[in-house]
């Protein structure tokens, strides 16, 4: 009997300790942030987001300081921060957690990297009738634009996305064009590539023939090769038309051309004659084609 009075008194003496124990640990301060994390959004942008311990009051105000200055204040039910148009460099961000009885801090640390915007250039034209063809090319370094814009005359004609080095301006009659070209990118930056002007001084007349003139084509896998015979006296140049804008021009002593690297689809060809001084476009023959891709793939 004495014994177990002993052993149950040892045990109510550790029950006891161990309670003690626990009481000593300190509560987890009110508010205390658990995370804090911060991300670069569209290139200049940093934003800042935290989580507070659940099971703890929230605090009456978050104070946000990057590299050691105030630059906000907000709610405790905030748990977002966006610092918007920052320069390239490295930044410390510090967040403290004003609550009634203690003030708790946390850091995170984020880097803006320089950004080498991707620039075309050689911003270039060919007129073609009254028509207007636009090219530049692009390098293969840097941050690509996220779409090309062109301005005609001080009004947007049109964005392009960012794969797009060519611009066909159609139809265009008698006057002075001024083309720009503006490399557009995600965080707003827009750099102007440079202008061109281009006069379009007579409008031709566009005169379907047929007869003795053939245009013929034939498929192989993905690509449409056409051919011509022209037995009357030779334009300025063979321009090839297709689905209605001119995608090549050749010297008038070149009767072949291949179209590859087509999509599967229709395909409308015009074979077209320029007769410049006459002010004369003749257009010989228009070819339907068809490109299958059960049939080559």
């Amino acid at each position: 009997m004495k014994k177990l009075l002993y052993i149950s008194s040892i045990a109510v003496l550790l029950a006891a300790g161990c309670r003690k124990e626990k009481e000593k640990r300190p509560p987890l301060p009110n508010g205390i942030p658990i995370s804090f994390i911060a991300s670069v959004e569209n290139l200049s942008n940093v934003f800042l987001s935290w989580k507070v311990h659940r099971k703890n009051i929230q605090p009456h105000s978050f104070k946000i300081e990057r590299n050691g200055v105030v630059i906000d204040t907000v709610e405790g039910n905030v748990l977002g921060y966006f610092d918007a148009n920052l320069e390239p460099g490295k930044y410390v961000y510090e967040l403290f957690a004003i609550c009634s009885d203690t003030v708790i801090s946390v850091k995170a640390n984020i880097e803006i990297p320089v950004i080498e915007y991707n620039t075309p250039s050689n911003f270039t034209y060919e007129i073609i009738n009254n028509n207007v063809v636009l090219t530049w090319d692009a390098l293969t370094d840097g941050m690509r634009p996220s779409f090309y814009r062109i301005v005609r005359n001080g009004m947007v004609l049109c964005d392009l996305p960012p794969h797009k080095y060519r611009y066909y301006n159609a139809n265009l009659d008698t006057g002075v064009y001024l083309y720009s070209l503006f490399a557009c990118y995600s965080n707003g930056v827009k750099i102007g590539i440079g202008d061109t002007e281009v006069i379009i001084s007579k409008k031709l007349q566009k005169i379907y023939i047929s007869g003795d003139n053939r245009f013929t084509y034939t498929t192989e896998k993905n690509t449409v090769k056409l051919s011509w015979k022209i037995p009357n006296d030779l334009p300025d140049s063979f321009q090839i038309e297709r689905n209605g804008e001119i995608i090549k021009v050749l010297d008038n002593n070149t009767f072949t051309y291949s179209d590859a690297d087509l999509e599967c689809g229709n395909y409308r060809y015009n074979l077209l004659l320029p007769y410049t001084e006459e002010s004369i476009l003749v257009v010989i023959g228009v070819l339907q084609c068809k490109i299958d891709c059960k049939e080559w793939k």
